[in-house]
């Protein structure tokens, strides 16, 4: 974008190497600095983070000056050369500028810079939007909501005035051991078993919204929970057609259902998470809904059941489980072990002998000596005069789970010493008698409890409302209630589901948001000191040495802030020679294949000397003076006489000069690998023109990415326009680059390369024609031309030609090309097996034309794209 931009050098400089130093840098700016991120890293077990931090910082360095200052300064890392102007010690001056970033080879690349496309913000802020417009709901005054809270209020001051619970004398039973700590809290022994009821639902009728690989939902309800798919106690809906499944016991009679029980099965666990459990009446009147795991991260952990409180205003009859529409489950599957309902028993069990503990005082700690890996029972009767809320405050050592009228209201699974009130609860009282049950699970050592009883509770400024009469409440205190009240008001309950499921939807769009690695300075107190190390060696540390420039170039301005941004300015000082020389000749080589000093990498002493050392000083000072504008200095190359003259090697420059060295005729050299890939799909009219983006991944050979520790390490073929898209955009492994751009010379980025050395291989040419991609490509360009050429075969091959060359037809070439056609063409009438292996499996046969015809203009299209003409510039 930069460069399309045009951005000023100077700019382009600054924001590359300290973007992120500037006040109140733009997102763009950020971004930039992601060119000095681009180092590697290796999350490998076993390495150290600091080696592979300070490999980095030594790249940053070293990539620094030679893309800027064309200079070979690494070589001064392991010790000081005698024969070189840069020493060890001026190389870890220069080192301590980029040693203060934030980045330390972490796993995640932290510090990361999320940057959502144009479609993604735009995404983001019609959301934020439609967020907005619910939440204003939510202020707006209505009827029911006004009738809602006088019904809170009034309840809540019934909370306040009614009379504490008379409570019983505490009775105690156990202990109950088990083999350890997990089963003690797990297993449910006679207290609890008793408490929370009998299981109904093997008595109930199961049904699901499909089945599939014989697990029907009565399987559910057959009192198995061991959840091995091959015990054939496992339910199964159907997938990938069944997309919203779910599964219902209905219960013999209406019961007065305590809690639910869900198993889930041993394999494949994660398939049970983001569900809903709903409890139904006889009219199938929702009377209690919840959801679990919402964001689908986490599942009930098989072998442990998952018990789920039920508190319903009247009589069950149906429990139903159904999984929740979330993004990226597009096969869901609801598969269940069993389905516990349970309905507590009204008569005594006189199995259970209880032991009176009138002793025990409320609001202190009751020491328990139950032993290791062992579980005591208590219990109470709490005794309400009117039905309402009370708050239990609690603690324990070590777990602790509690029960009121069978209804569990507190499951804490932990190890700790018991303290006070280390747990609170709201509890729902009926009038009359309510049954508490605890249960303390002991790990090892000593144990005991805590328990109180306490008032209503509201925030102080609520309280002070609330005890204010409606009619004679100020603006401020009327506001306040009412703002209070909408926190919770079950009137306003769809708008905030609502707003719920939209920032939901909010964080699935965030979650797709690409993030980039970029710099980030570490704040002044933090920063590293930087010593010179000995031999290079990161664990070797030598004297302590002050951020600082080489003596031999020129000094930096006494302004200049000594960080990365004083390194960008330092570079672009009018005083130092090489940065704009470097750039140009950089462009030179780009286009005229070589630059005006060969070695465009190393302008210091183990370098060549310019050619023309006169025109790189001119187009330097040219390019400086004019506002460092790339594209200008660009403009005034390719409209120079030397670049306009033909290509054509004439006369005695064949042997005298075959390298061009004295510019006697124009440009002529090889394509570049990623230009090789982008000619091709454009001549083949497959190319993208999208801009930006994650990597892509073309095709490539098969089997390449063979990781020995991460099978996830698979070449995901892209699809779509992906595909398609420039060279550019191919995703990069260093340790297996792609590989028909390696052929063709192109580096595997371990290192900065600034120049690449060609090379002429059959290598290159077996890509070309034989490819996965290039065939492709071959494929899509004989439709285009069938398509877009003409009626006739003489026509369409003079289109190849005119597309492929750019220039008016040669007789001799399309002499060649037709007789190539014909012949194709009769080998494939006699071959259709062969011509529809070549043709037809990914770009389709356009309409009225033959396979055969196509497979013989997919190997003219194939020639075509090998021709020397397309492969080299000029």
């Amino acid at each position: 974008e930069a460069f399309n931009q045009n951005m000023p050098y100077d700019n382009f400089t600054i924001e590359q190497l300290a973007g992120d130093l500037l006040p109140e840098p733009t997102r763009d700016q950020l971004l930039a600095t992601a060119f000095h991120r681009n180092t590697k890293t290796n999350t490998e077990g076993g390495t150290d983070d600091e080696e592979f931090r300070t490999e980095a910082v030594r790249d940053r360095v070293d990539t620094t000056m030679q893309v800027w200052m064309g200079l070979t300064m690494g070589c001064a890392k392991c010790h000081t050369h005698k024969y070189d102007p840069i020493t060890q010690k001026e190389y870890y001056q220069f080192y301590a500028f980029f040693n203060q970033s934030k980045d330390a080879d972490r796993g995640d690349d932290s510090p990361r810079l999320p940057y959502p496309s144009r479609e993604q913000t735009s995404k983001l802020d019609s959301i934020a939007g439609e967020i907005n417009s619910l939440q204003a709901k939510l202020n707006v005054h209505t009827p029911e909501l006004a009738n809602g809270q006088r019904e809170w209020e009034l309840k809540s001051l019934r909370d306040l005035a009614k009379p504490e619970p008379k409570l019983s004398a505490w009775e105690i039973t156990g202990p109950f051991k088990a083999d350890s700590f997990d089963a003690a809290f797990a297993m449910a022994f006679a207290p609890e078993s008793h408490a929370i009821g009998l299981n109904v639902a093997p008595l109930g009728k199961a049904k699901q919204s499909s089945t599939a690989y014989d697990g029907p939902a009565k399987l559910a309800i057959d009192g198995n929970t061991s959840g091995l798919f091959t015990d054939k106690t496992v339910t199964h809906t159907a997938n990938p057609s069944d997309k919203s499944p779910w599964w219902e016991v209905a219960l013999a009679k209406p019961t007065d259902v305590t809690q639910v029980v869900l198993w889930n099965r041993k394999e494949a666990p994660e398939r049970l998470s983001a569900f809903r459990v709903l409890a139904l009446d006889a009219d199938r009147k929702t009377l209690f809904e919840k959801d679990f795991f919402k964001n689908n991260k986490g599942n009930p952990t098989p072998d442990e059941g998952l018990a789920i409180p039920v508190q319903a205003e009247g009589l069950i009859s149906a429990v139903r489980v159904e999984l929740l529409p979330v993004d990226g489950r597009n096969e869901p599957i609801l598969s269940l072990a069993e389905v516990q309902v349970f309905a507590r028993e009204n008569k005594a069990d006189k199995e259970i002998a209880w032991e009176a503990k009138p002793e025990w005082r409320d609001g202190q700690v009751q020491e328990l000596e139950p032993g290791d890996h062992s579980a005591l029972y208590l219990r109470r009767i709490l005794t309400a005069e009117i039905a309402g809320s009370q708050r239990l405050s609690l603690g324990s050592g070590d777990a602790i789970k509690v029960w009121v009228n069978g209804r569990e209201v507190l499951n804490k699974k932990t190890k700790r010493d018991a303290k006070v009130e280390q747990e609170t609860v709201t509890v729902a009282l009926g009038q009359g008698e309510n049954e508490v049950l605890i249960k303390i699970v002991n790990n090892d050592k000593k144990s005991g409890f805590y328990f109180d009883a306490k008032g209503a509770e509201f925030p102080k400024e609520i309280l002070q409302v609330l005890l204010v009469d409606q009619a004679k409440r100020d603006d401020v205190q009327r506001n306040k209630i009412e703002a209070h009240y909408r926190t919770f008001a079950k009137e306003l309950e769809p708008v905030r589901k609502q707003i719920e499921s939209k920032k939901k939807e909010e964080q699935g769009v965030r979650r797709s948001i690409v993030t980039t690695p970029y710099m980030q300075e570490l704040a002044k107190d933090r920063q590293r000191k930087t010593h010179l190390l000995v031999k290079g060696n990161f664990l070797s540390k030598g004297e302590v040495v002050q951020a600082g420039f080489p003596g031999a170039f020129h000094q930096p301005k006494k302004e200049s802030p000594n960080n990365r941004m004083g390194v960008a300015r330092w570079l672009l000082q009018e005083d130092n020679p090489l940065t704009a020389r470097v750039a140009v000749n950089r462009f030179w080589a780009q286009l005229f294949g070589r630059g005006l000093l060969d070695t465009e990498e190393d302008f210091g002493t183990q370098g060549n000397l310019p050619d023309h050392p006169e025109l790189l000083d001119w187009l330097a000072v040219e390019f400086r003076e004019n506002g460092w504008d790339m594209k200008g200095i660009l403009k005034t190359m390719v409209m120079s006489a030397t670049y306009r003259q033909s290509a054509k090697v004439q006369g005695d420059l064949a042997k005298s000069d075959f390298r061009n060295i004295r510019l006697g005729r124009g440009p002529r050299f090889r394509l570049e690998a990623e230009m090789v890939r982008d000619q091709a799909l454009a001549l083949s009219g497959l190319k993208s023109e999208k801009m930006y983006g994650p990597s892509v991944y073309p095709p490539q050979p098969p089997n390449l990415w063979q990781a020995a520790f991460n099978g996830q390490r698979t070449w995901a073929t892209s699809s779509g326009e992906d595909r398609y898209r420039r060279g550019f955009y191919t995703f990069l492994r260093r340790s297996v680059p792609y590989p028909s751009m390696a052929t063709f010379d192109a580096p595997s980025r371990e290192i900065c390369t600034v120049r690449r050395i060609r090379t002429n291989t059959p290598l290159q040419s077996f890509v070309t024609m034989n490819d996965e991609a290039y065939v492709e490509f071959a494929q899509a360009m004989a439709h285009r031309i069938f398509t877009e050429g003409g009626a006739a075969a003489a026509d369409r091959l003079k289109f190849a030609l005119r597309l492929t060359l750019a220039k008016p037809l040669e007789a001799n070439r399309l002499a060649a090309l037709t007789e190539l056609y014909e012949g194709e063409l009769a080998h494939y009438k006699k071959e259709t097996a062969a011509a529809k292996d070549l043709y037809g499996k990914t770009v389709p046969l356009p309409e009225g034309a033959d396979v055969s015809e196509m497979a013989a203009l997919t190997v003219v299209a194939n020639v075509l794209l090998n021709l020397d003409a397309i492969l080299m510039k000029g």
